[in-house]
């Protein structure tokens, strides 16, 4: 991957190269362009893992955009490149699936709720990184109730924030998370 730094800035293709602007990292990308087109991946025999791989990958992001549609409302909190974490949060407990064959693997995020406290959504600052103090998350067994525990909480020597503070807002937010089933 190629940086573009030159008086010659454009989005888009010219001849075997494509550059695209990252608004992330704020930069110009470069790469070129090449790899197997659509017709031969999907129709030749010797793709027929790459089209497993894709199957996977396909419900890995499906069960994350279930879990960013959820928290729709809350999208102004989160920091721009936490689905990837979701995808590979996703692809964690689609490996726990044993029994079905590869390429049809089911993501059964109900088997495995305590996975789901691993996603973070603002990698600037993380839940662990803002709260310097012991706090629980537990799930009831009947996977209906969430509880979020701070004991003996102190915000003025707890909480950690780059920038002074009068005011501050916890969110916990229970959302209900299908299973992605073949």
């Amino acid at each position: 991957m190629a940086r573009n730094n030159g008086p010659i800035q454009f989005i888009g293709s010219l001849g075997n190269i494509r550059s695209y602007y990252d608004p992330t990292l704020k930069k110009y990308i470069l790469s070129t362009k090449g790899g197997a087109n659509k017709n031969l991946i999907m129709n030749n025999p010797s793709f027929a893992r790459t089209r497993d791989c894709m199957n996977e990958f396909s419900a890995c992001s499906k069960w994350a955009s279930m879990i960013r549609k959820s928290l729709y409302c809350l999208n102004h909190l989160t920091y721009k490149r936490y689905f990837s974490g979701v995808v590979k949060l996703a692809k964690v407990i689609q490996l726990q699936d044993e029994v079905s064959t590869f390429g049809f693997r089911n993501i059964l995020s109900s088997n495995c709720p305590t996975l789901l406290k691993e996603i973070n959504f603002n990698q600037e600052h993380p839940f662990g990184g803002v709260i310097h103090d012991a706090y629980n998350i537990t799930f009831s067994g009947d996977k209906k109730t969430v509880q979020l525990g701070m004991p003996g909480f102190i915000p003025a020597t707890r909480l950690w924030w780059s920038t002074p503070f009068f005011s501050y807002r916890f969110y916990l937010v229970i959302a209900q998370l299908s299973d992605m089933v073949w």
